[in-house]
């Protein structure tokens, strides 16, 4: 499964009118319902947070105004989860990262695309994570 990590920080936001949208865009991410075929019984966003190991606070609009993990869990999952919101949520949410070895880095979300950005040290740099129908392609730029 890889490596366990957890957010450091967050700022996110997801607009109530987009809640359903974004619970049916995960429910449609079939690497991640095809590992974990429970998210489909899920109803509410909220329980796919829980189940994912996520917690999620809405303001009293029903606004989701943040969102972090919960407990350590593993990368692969995660990055599936959050590309299916990115689409939804507002330009410029991000979260900062720690895997269990260290390694920091930074989800992005810019015009519904997540990006991971790697910190200036690193030889990284950002990585920008688009998708078509049926295949994901990865574009590496130098920061």
């Amino acid at each position: 499964m890889g490596m366990k990590f957890k957010t450091t920080s967050s700022e996110f936001f997801l607009p109530a009118a987009q809640v359903e949208a974004a619970l049916a865009a995960i429910k449609a991410e079939q690497e991640l319902v095809t590992r974990f075929p429970k998210v489909l019984e899920c109803q509410t966003l909220g329980e796919v947070f829980g189940f994912m190991g996520w917690f999620a606070y809405a303001n009293g609009r029903g606004d989701i105004v943040e969102l972090g993990v919960s407990k350590p869990t593993y990368l692969r999952q995660d990055s599936e989860m959050l590309h299916a919101l990115a689409q939804f949520a507002r330009n410029g949410s991000y979260f900062k990262c720690r895997l269990e070895d260290g390694t920091r880095w930074k989800w992005v979300i810019r015009d519904g695309n997540l990006m991971v950005r790697y910190p200036k040290d690193s030889k990284v740099g950002v990585i920008r994570i688009s998708k078509a129908p049926q295949a994901r392609s990865f574009e590496q730029k130098q920061v």
